[in-house]
């Protein structure tokens, strides 16, 4: 028994090493399940904030349309005199044509309605009884867009108001179906959209929709299987949750539209389907599974071949012992003399090695520091939604494609030029030119002033005379926008209120000044010199590398031959970059 549990050399051999690839491949199947898996956690990061984007943008699209067509329908002096004397049929004559164009160019346009001075009702292309509160905005010249729900539809309406004169005499609404913003979201985002209305205030309820709460299903372009699935029931009233479908896998975006008076209407969920996620996730396990099983197979036959010679030359080494024993010194001098050669040749490649290691890190900073542009790839990407959707509602002009070109263009070129300085950071041939340090300001302020608006970060800049200084623009340009980008992820990381940068450009001490300074509660970092070492950040390890302060220091104290200085004052850190007047 005792035999038959002993294993031989070679099998003792071969356990470890087979252990040993197990736990090689398990240990790379679970990091590769988890990259993919944080790359499908940040794919869904970026479609919120794309899914909040466009659905401003499609609200805003539409009220901004249908500004501009009421402007131009009531600012004729006949329509305004028509409105003062309630001339039904004359508003109607006067404004047929614009309403006919109008349908062809929206078809969610369901009426277009004309009020006096006192918000009664006068005309109405669809003939349908309506009415109209106060809108005090309206009074005040102002166009108002708001969703609004009565017992019979849900529509969103914009009210243009008439004036003459300095005096609100009536104005004109356009009401719009919920169901452009559903197309909007579909032909944008290639999405699935269900809103559901508030049964409370829509005045009835049919059994059979899908109902949240007290909100229930009004319009989808989920197939009709779909719509009356009871999973919606599921849903919690304010949390995003994952739906399963018929064996399809969504992630639900809730949306809540609120009218003047706070009043929950309705709840647009957004469907953003996962389903090819999971099987990708699904997909790589057995993969992996599969290509350990085969290596292992693969490496079983491999090693007994191995071990099998291995063997054979053992035995034959056996036999030649007692002749390498006759020449046992020679051999040994030999051998000394065959490894210090051996070594030498090793600690020549762990130079090389070294050497190498550092040009990769090098290459792995300034890759880093390209990441740094996503920002200008953003305001590239709203460029092109900006385009469609000017395309799709078919006002794109000559000079409004030329203009979106020409922005596209400016992008893109500084970009280009911006890495290339990047990469040549290092390189002992760069050149110090004449260059001024208002339009290097400038430049950097253009690339983040979207993201700044954004998430209305308050920017106020004091020129108090042009500055010139030796240097590259390019690279002052980026000093100043890696300060200004780390200035506005703090902000937002910490959740200011009235959020403010404030810039000085001013002269002291025969030096020029860039002095940037925000209200984020200050730097925490003890010596507030440690920001500027490379790796130090105090940023979430997801969006940030401790690279961006380190190489702006770099630039300003190294090629620019200034000084760069961080000090916290007045609740917040102001950051002073200091150049010699030229």
């Amino acid at each position: 028994m005792i035999k038959l549990l002993a294993l031989s050399p070679k099998a003792k051999a071969m356990i470890p090493i087979f252990t040993f690839f197990l736990l090689f491949f398990i240990l790379l199947g679970f990091l590769r399940y988890y990259e993919i898996k944080k790359n499908l956690e940040q794919d869904e990061d970026q479609f919120s904030y794309s899914l909040a984007n466009a659905y401003v943008q499609a609200e805003e699209s539409a009220f901004n349309f249908f500004t501009h067509r009421g402007f131009s329908s009531v600012s004729s002096m006949a329509i305004k005199e028509a409105l003062k004397i309630k001339d039904t049929s004359t508003i109607q004559k006067l404004t047929q044509a614009s309403w006919n164009e109008l349908q062809l160019e929206n078809p969610y346009l369901e009426d277009m309605r004309f009020y006096d001075a006192h918000f009664l009702p006068l005309f109405s292309f669809e003939r349908e009884p309506f009415e109209s509160k106060i809108i005090e905005e309206v009074m005040g010249g102002q166009s108002y867009g708001t969703f609004t729900i009565t017992p019979k539809k849900f529509t969103y309406n914009v009210f243009i108001p008439s004036i003459c004169e300095g005096q609100f005499i009536g104005m004109v609404e356009f009401v719009l179906d919920v169901d452009y913003f559903l197309d909007f979201m579909k032909r944008t985002l290639n999405i699935e959209t269900t809103l559901f209305v508030n049964t409370d205030l829509y005045g009835f309820r049919v059994g059979k929709l899908a109902t949240i709460c007290n909100f229930q299903l009004y319009s989808s372009t989920l197939p009709t299987s779909l719509q009356f699935s009871d999973v919606f029931k599921d849903l919690s009233a304010c949390a995003e949750e994952i739906l399963h479908l018929n064996e399809r896998l969504f992630s639900a975006h809730i949306f809540y539209v609120l009218n003047k008076e706070s009043e929950n209407l309705a709840r647009f969920v957004f469907l953003y389907e996962l389903t090819a996620h999971k099987d990708k996730l699904y997909f790589w396990i057995e993969r992996a599974v599969i290509i350990t099983f085969i290596f292992i197979v693969l490496s079983a036959i491999v090693l007994n071949f191995q071990f099998n010679i291995l063997i054979k030359k053992l035995r034959r080494s056996e036999n030649s012992l007692i002749q390498i024993n006759k020449t046992l010194e020679e051999r040994i001098e030999k051998e000394i003399a065959h490894r210090l050669v051996k070594e030498e040749e090793s600690r020549e490649k762990e130079r090389i090695i070294i050497h190498q290691d550092k040009l990769a890190s090098m290459g792995e900073m300034i890759g880093n520091i390209a990441h740094q542009w996503r920002q200008p790839l953003t305001e590239l990407g709203s460029l092109f939604i900006r385009l469609e959707v000017c395309f799709d509602q078919k006002v794109l002009s000559h000079g409004e494609l030329k203009n979106i070109t020409c922005k596209a263009e400016k992008l893109i070129t500084y970009m280009s030029q911006t890495i290339d300085d990047f990469r040549n950071f290092f390189s002992s041939n760069d050149t110090r030119t004449h260059i001024c340090i208002n339009d290097a300001f400038e430049q950097s302020y253009r690339l983040i002033s979207a993201a700044l608006k954004n998430h209305h970060i308050e920017v106020n800049v004091e020129h108090r005379e042009r500055l010139f200084a030796n240097g590259k623009q390019s690279e002052l340009s980026q000093a100043i926008l890696n300060i200004l980008s780390n200035a506005k992820d703090v902000l937002i990381e910490r959740n200011i209120k009235n959020p403010t940068i404030n810039v000085a450009i001013f002269t002291r001490d025969d030096h020029s000044i860039i002095q940037i300074k925000d209200n984020a509660g200050g730097i925490l970092f003890e010596p507030i010199t440690k920001i500027f070492e490379p790796y130090i950040s105090s940023k979430h390890a997801s969006s940030g590398t401790g690279i961006g302060l380190y190489m702006t220091k770099n630039i300003i104290e190294k090629n620019q031959k200034g000084h760069l200085v961080a000090y916290n004052e007045d609740g917040g850190a102001v950051f002073e970059i200091m150049l010699d007047q030229h």
